[in-house]
């Protein structure tokens, strides 16, 4: 008896996640916010970061268009001056330093870090999808010291140039 009832427990407490998960993207798909308390579907009590990272629950068509709102939220949260935007953007400056190890990364450009309320930006435009793979694999095996922990890569966009482009972002330390 004991062993079923805990079985039971588990099957319902796995099916819960999913159902959980389902019910709050169905409560929040297809509505656009815009009254004035509001920011994207979130609440603008939220802090910066937050407002950020509120963006990877929704669904995107395609990894640009994930990678745009990212980006779109991010300098929603406005400028930042702020003490810790400057190791932010150092951080971020290390990570993009690790492009000379990518042989494939050849002619790769970086625009240069921006630092908003809600955290740091940095985007590289790769050759192709190839050096994209290998400098993603390269940063999978590194250990950065990030001061905070949190960062976004997103997926590559491929532009139809052939090009990749992909965005970091190390998140504020509020996140």
């Amino acid at each position: 008896m004991r062993r079923s009832l805990s079985r039971l427990l588990l099957v319902l407490c796995i099916g819960a996640v999913p159902l959980a998960a389902w019910l709050l993207y169905r409560h929040h798909s297809g509505k656009v916010y815009r009254d004035a308390g509001t920011l994207n579907g979130v609440a603008s009590g939220l802090s910066p970061a937050r407002r950020v990272t509120a963006v990877l629950a929704r669904v995107f068509p395609s990894p640009q268009d994930q990678r745009q709102a990212l980006l779109e939220a991010l300098q929603g949260t406005g400028e930042s001056a702020q003490g810790w935007s400057a190791q932010c953007t150092a951080t971020l400056n290390r990570w993009t330093e690790s492009l000379s190890e990518c042989s494939g990364c050849q002619g790769a450009v970086v625009t240069a870090p921006r630092a908003y309320q809600g955290g740091c930006s940095v985007s590289i435009t790769y050759p192709n999808l190839d050096a994209f793979r290998e400098y993603s694999d390269i940063l999978m095996r590194r250990t950065f010291d990030t001061p905070w922990g949190a960062n976004i890569r997103t997926g590559p966009s491929v532009l139809a140039s052939g090009q990749v482009v992909n965005s970091i972002i190390l998140l504020g330390p509020e996140a």
